[in-house]
């Protein structure tokens, strides 16, 4: 345990700063699963399209906070685009 008045907030932070953390990643994770379920299941356009655009809008944001890759996020949502783009070919 640290000692220092000032080990002991850095202690504090971090600990705040990880439950943040995990709760963003934990955000991101279901609305990637939601959009996959979505985009396999539905019959309708609109409704795997808004829940890509919702995962996409939070995975760029939490990329950008460096809390995941930009990379891998922007592969997640163009691979994800792509199985739309496949399904609903007569609609987009």
């Amino acid at each position: 345990m640290a000692n220092l008045k000032s080990s002991k907030k850095d202690v504090r932070r971090t600990l705040k700063r990880t439950i943040a953390n995990r709760q963003k990643k934990s955000k991101v994770r279901t609305l990637l699963k939601k959009a996959k379920s979505l985009i396999s299941t539905s019959t309708n356009f609109e409704e795997a399209n808004k829940a890509l655009v919702a995962y996409e809008s939070v995975a760029m944001k939490r990329s950008n906070r460096k809390l995941f890759s930009k990379k891998s996020s922007a592969h997640k949502v163009s691979a994800l685009r792509k199985q739309i783009k496949e399904k609903f070919k007569d609609v987009a």
